[in-house]
């Protein structure tokens, strides 16, 4: 181990009953890798301890239900800098071990809100099973560091600015596909949580997400309706939006957007998020989605 580095075991299984594919099994570690390096911002501002980046490593894989040994390293500038962090880890980690297991989850089914939220917005309702989870989560690591469960959420919310958000929600569908006939995913050091099944089988299961490069939102803009389908939010729908491009573009409804007084060729005023997708070694507005129509 290197100096001014902590090591943490944070081996994770999936209760499979069929065997796993090579991909499966590549995208699930991929998934995990990616994830905790989002953990530094995080942790440094939940436990008040600068943490300067993150590796994983892999111990042993065990092929069967699916089991990922790893091992994440946290590194820090200096010793001051890990003396404080270890004062953090025997109070926090060490007697609870709540804290990095559970903020692993929370980025998780954070990545799989903003998949439906922009990819599939007509398919995202306010899912129980979801906020349930959520909260759940939220309170865990509440307890834990000592902050409001607001508080906790809004450090959480922070870190995931609008350029990382398709990464996220890309990151955790790899997990997410590597679920296979799983009732849940666990950590084996760790039984507080689990990751159930229902929650994964409320994100849509099948995303175009190469068609999604970057995410911008737009508030209280002019859209002009070109096409719209009252009946449906989920097709039928192309507007014009100035402040983003003189051509027409594909529009998504959030389920949540009044739609009833909407009218074909009339201009609104609305919030919207704006997905792009590069073509041609350009980035260009491939939909919107708009969230409220005011």
């Amino acid at each position: 181990m290197e100096a001014n580095e902590i090591s943490l075991p944070m081996p994770f299984f999936f209760d499979r009953k069929t065997t796993p594919s090579l991909q499966e099994v590549v995208d699930s570690l991929q998934g995990f890798d990616a994830i905790a390096k989002r953990f530094p911002k995080i942790l440094s501002a939940l436990l008040d301890a600068p943490i300067k980046s993150v590796t994983v490593d892999v111990n042993k894989i065990e092929i069967g239900s699916l089991y990922d040994d790893l091992i994440v390293k946290f590194a820090f500038g200096g010793q001051e800098q890990m003396d404080l962090f270890m004062n953090e880890m025997h109070e926090k980690f060490m007697n609870h071990k709540a804290v990095p297991f559970v903020l692993f989850f929370a980025l998780l089914i954070a990545g799989g809100i903003i998949a439906y939220n922009v990819i599939a917005p007509d398919e995202a309702s306010s899912s129980p099973v979801i906020n349930s989870n959520n909260t759940t989560i939220i309170n865990m690591i509440s307890a834990d560091v000592g902050k409001d469960a607001d508080a906790v959420r809004e450090i959480i919310e922070r870190a995931i600015p609008r350029s990382d958000s398709i990464k996220l929600a890309k990151d955790s569908y790899k997990i997410f596909g590597a679920f296979g006939d799983s009732n849940s995913l666990k950590f084996k050091d760790f039984e507080a949580y689990k990751l159930p099944r229902d929650v994964v089988d409320t994100f849509p299961s099948s995303l175009d997400f190469d068609s999604v490069q970057e995410l911008k939102d737009f508030e209280n803009v002019d859209v002009q309706i070109r096409a719209a389908d009252l009946d449906s939010v989920k097709s039928g729908w192309a507007a014009k939006v100035p402040s983003v491009s003189d051509r027409r573009i594909k529009v998504k409804v959030a389920n949540a957007v009044d739609v009833s007084k909407v009218q074909i060729g009339a201009n609104v005023k609305a919030d919207v998020t704006v997905v792009y997708k590069m073509k041609d070694g350009e980035l260009v507005p491939g939909y919107c989605v708009i969230r409220k129509i005011h």
